[in-house]
């Protein structure tokens, strides 16, 4: 079973794809599915520290991104839907409390940066929780949850095997038999549903693990004695090559075509001063951090951090000037939903002039 979980899990397509481009779902998945194996054991054998563990696990996926809430809260429902054990409450308490009090540290630390009045501010402005507390949106993004999972050749591949493995598996168990995986992926659905608010292709690397360990699980379970059947080793080879068909895909993009991390380094060589603070595209965050403050113009887009103001184009300037800020750098090809890009970039905003106007950048620097 361990071979077809690994074939499954790194023959997946979305893993290739955002495997290199440091997302922050690999290290919340990561943390996740600490959390559950930890929980699993506690299920078979009731050790309370393993609960803790699994707990603080999940509450550290919620540090990695916020997202990982999802783990706290799959894994608190799975104990507490286990009809089975007679003290579940007790179990999810075990592991929800800790879980708790470890996600609480994000909190902690917006309000020590900002104080609660920014913390909440931001949540009731991001652009990224628009429409999060909204029935009407909120029903929209369930209607369109499907295309997470089947909105590429690597997303859909392992859906199908998942699905079609969850279907073989409900019609030959056992009576009254109990699969936690099952339990937790479907539990994982729910809370993802509820929390997020967006069916962003790369959130697929969330359910991953789940589905490949799932699959493997099924097939494990009702093989048998002589080994798997031909119909499981065809579909698991033609698994494997989709991950190679889509590995070369990318590696091909890659090779034509830099991506934005790699041209963020060659806009940072050509500035005037080798250090300083800059208003930016977060993703020059990874090439910029030895020698740059990087504040996110995506965040800037949306509104002005003292005034709640929507800025604008030149608003970005005066932020710039009141924050002491180096450069700011525009990128054509990022989305911004307030800033409106000139369709001529001037010569000058503001006591910045423009040294970089390329067919993707825009860069305006201090004299």
């Amino acid at each position: 079973m361990a071979g077809a979980v690994v074939v499954l899990f790194v023959a997946n397509g979305v893993m290739a794809k955002f495997l290199a481009v440091n997302r922050p779902e690999i290290l919340a998945a990561t943390l996740g599915f600490v959390s559950f194996c930890l929980l699993r054991r506690a299920t078979e054998a009731p050790v309370p520290r393993l609960l803790v563990l699994g707990g603080l696990a999940a509450g550290a996926a919620t540090l990695a991104h916020l997202n990982g809430i999802v783990y706290l809260a799959a894994g608190t429902a799975c104990l507490l839907s286990d009809a089975t054990s007679s003290s579940r409450v007790r179990a999810a308490a075990l592991f929800a409390v800790p879980g708790a009090m470890m996600a609480s540290v994000y909190v902690l630390e917006g309000v020590l940066v900002g104080g609660l009045e920014q913390f909440l501010y931001q949540f009731r402005n991001d652009f990224g929780l628009e429409g999060a507390l909204d029935l009407t949106a909120k029903w929209g993004n369930i209607l369109a949850l499907h295309r997470l999972f089947f909105h590429d050749l690597g997303s859909s591949s392992l859906s199908v095997v998942c699905l079609a493995s969850v279907l073989y598996w409900l019609a030959h168990r056992p009576h009254g038999a109990r699969n936690v995986t099952a339990e937790y992926l479907m539990w994982l659905l729910v809370a993802f549903t509820i929390v997020n608010n967006k069916a962003s292709a790369v959130y697929f690397l969330l359910f991953l693990p789940w589905m490949a360990l799932l699959s493997a699980e099924v097939w494990a379970q009702t093989a048998p004695p002589s080994g798997w059947s031909k119909a499981a080793i065809g579909l698991l080879g033609a698994y494997a090559l989709s991950g190679v068909v889509q590995d070369v895909r990318i590696i091909r993009e890659n090779v034509a075509s830099p991506t934005a991390v790699e041209q963020s380094e060659r806009v940072l060589r050509q500035l005037r001063r080798p250090s300083g603070r800059l208003i930016a595209p977060m993703y020059f965050i990874f090439r910029a951090v030895p020698d740059y403050r990087v504040m996110g113009l995506t965040r800037f887009d949306h509104h002005d951090r003292t005034t709640g103001a929507f800025l604008g184009f030149e608003g970005v300037f005066d932020v710039a000037a009141r924050e002491d800020v180096d450069a700011v750098i525009f990128d054509r090809k990022d989305f911004y939903k307030y800033l409106a890009l000139p369709a001529q970039f001037p010569n000058a905003v503001a006591g910045y002039r423009r040294t970089l106007d390329d067919p993707r950048f825009a860069v305006y620097e201090r004299p």
